[in-house]
């Protein structure tokens, strides 16, 4: 189960986001540990996994995000780490601010979080399908 979670958080890598305002800013997913909502009898052989792959969820990211203007005016850089529910169903759920920026940048991880569409559910040893929690941070950074 460990060496699978390895996996993943090695499939979470960079992914920028460019604003339509004066600034150029940038949006990354950065490494973090997930997490699995089963018990430790009911391993998991296929993590949840964004359908299209984690490259297909950082080019969404990309194209959704928009850094708020409250963050650029005062220069509000960081993590934003939000964890979530993906159902047995693919469905994202109780999407939570575990880690926060403020200036509408939670807000705004919320937003496109919640855009998303389903993803591909975790799959026990035994072929189940079962609902998972991911922690996700997401980088707002600001360059001119």
């Amino acid at each position: 189960m460990k060496n699978i979670l390895y996996i993943l958080i090695a499939l979470i890598t960079f992914v920028s986001c460019k604003a339509d305002e004066k600034k150029e800013t940038s949006v990354e997913l950065v490494n973090d540990e997930i997490y699995s909502g089963v018990n430790d009898s009911d391993l998991i052989k296929n993590p949840a996994l964004y359908i299209g792959g984690m490259n297909k969820f950082y080019q969404f990211l990309e194209e959704n995000i928009k850094y708020p203007i409250d963050a650029i005016e005062t220069n509000i850089q960081g993590n934003v780490r939000l964890s979530f529910n993906i159902g047995k169903d693919g469905s994202l759920s109780n999407i939570k601010v575990l880690d926060s920026l403020g200036f509408g940048l939670d807000e705004e991880a919320i937003r496109v979080l919640k855009l998303s569409k389903k993803w591909k559910p975790a799959v026990n040893i035994t072929g189940e399908k079962i609902a998972t929690t991911l922690a996700i941070p997401i980088k707002f950074s600001l360059t001119d």
